[in-house]
């Protein structure tokens, strides 16, 4: 399998791909070539895969024949298509028929050129008139991959290939005789009338539809018709278009899901980085607010009293309070209580007494309960029976959720 959709392993795609009859190629969105099939091999005489292969398909047209309207539609990120003349690898010029559909993705932008190249002579045979030459006509028509089909001015089928059979898995004698509007399925009678109004006009018109197969399937079909005034009959050219359409459409369907993964991977990444920088924020508070006070405490501490039994038991203890205190506050604590607040909180939390704390912070134990009470009124705590230590807990363990 080749270039960059070897990896994608879509089975559905190589057998659509490679079995087609028809020339493919498929371009990034810049033109360089990522894939073609065999049939485009043979066509434009390839060696091998690894001559093309990242090269720029504008290297097998012949530059001076490709129109104005092409460069136009692309840039307009429109489908075109259109004759042209090709390059063979030996250097001859023919021409030929390049359509391109371009595959874009979720928000319009080209992905990928899907592109199909015939010779102009495959196309022309289908519009061979009936003269007395008959057996050379016949032999051209049923040489063609594509289907070929002689309407009268009723819509009837009155002549057909067996390409045109084989489409529609009908024998010649089943196809001969029916309407076309028995055939089409999009049953859309003021367009195909539309389009026989064109021909008898002298347009040769080229469009889509879709087929009703024997079996009730359909098919999507690319159509070329024309008008033979002379003995008023329609010729029409029809391709089978199916597998390159369920290829753009596994194509489009492969960027959609791309899209939503990078789409899904960006937004777990946004909160991760989110809740990084929260729990950051917040641990910091921590130690500025909490931690370092303490350290401060601590070094005084040192400096002013002797170092005896008690107060080494008590330098043991502030350290043991530091490292117990550094966890993240909670950002609506933090919003909603002062520095000493939040420092008398995490003794609170930790189960000392008013006592205690005062004694580690060196206020009275009437202080402490002033800051309990001013803390139970920020954090709207009405019910005196309620402990302030349960408030505080319920608080930290939203915030590890």
């Amino acid at each position: 399998m080749k270039g960059d959709i070897k990896k994608t392993g879509f089975d559905i795609y190589r057998k659509a791909f490679e079995e087609n009859d028809y020339a493919l190629i498929l371009t990034s969105s810049k033109g360089y070539i990522i894939d073609t099939n065999n049939s485009f091999d043979r066509l434009l005489g390839i060696g091998s895969w690894e001559e093309i292969v990242g090269r720029h398909f504008s290297k097998f047209i012949y530059s001076s024949s490709l129109s104005k309207s092409f460069t136009i539609a692309i840039c307009k990120g429109e489908n075109w298509r259109g004759r042209l003349k090709a390059i063979h690898t030996n250097g001859t010029i023919f021409d030929a028929y390049l359509t391109v559909s371009l595959i874009k993705d979720n928000n319009n932008e080209i992905v990928y050129g899907l592109g199909t190249i015939v010779k102009i002579t495959e196309y022309q045979a289908a519009f061979y008139t009936k003269t007395e030459h008959r057996a050379r006509f016949d032999f051209l028509t049923e040489k063609i991959h594509d289907g070929y089909w002689l309407v009268d001015s009723t819509g009837k089928i009155i002549d057909c290939n067996s390409s045109a059979c084989k489409m529609l898995d009908y024998s010649k004698k089943e196809l001969l005789g029916k309407n076309v509007f028995e055939i089409d399925k999009t049953k859309r009678t003021e367009n195909i009338n539309y389009y026989f109004e064109r021909m008898i006009r002298g347009e040769t018109i080229r469009f889509k539809s879709k087929h009703n197969k024997r079996n009730g399937e359909s098919i999507d079909v690319d159509i070329i018709g024309a008008y033979r005034r002379s003995h008023k009959h329609f010729i029409g050219s029809i391709r089978n278009i199916t597998p390159q359409e369920q290829l753009a459409e596994q194509i489009r369907e492969m960027s959609q899901t791309i899209e939503s993964l990078n789409e899904s991977l960006q937004t777990l990444l946004n909160m991760k980085n989110v809740k990084i920088e929260k729990q950051e924020n917040t641990t910091t508070s921590t130690i500025q607010k909490i931690v370092l006070p303490m350290i401060k405490q601590l070094s005084e501490r040192c400096v002013s009293n002797k170092e005896n039994q008690t107060n080494q038991l008590e330098i043991i203890n502030t350290i043991k309070l530091c490292l117990e205190s550094i966890q993240a506050i909670p950002s609506e604590l933090s919003k909603k209580l002062s520095t000493t607040e939040l420092k008398v909180s995490q003794f609170i939390l930790q189960g000392y007494s008013s006592k205690e704390i005062g004694s580690i912070m060196n206020v009275s134990g009437r202080t402490v309960e002033n800051y309990r009470q001013s803390i139970r009124k920020k954090l709207g705590i009405i019910n005196t029976s309620k402990r302030l230590r349960d408030v505080l807990d319920e608080y930290y363990s939203e915030s590890h959720n």
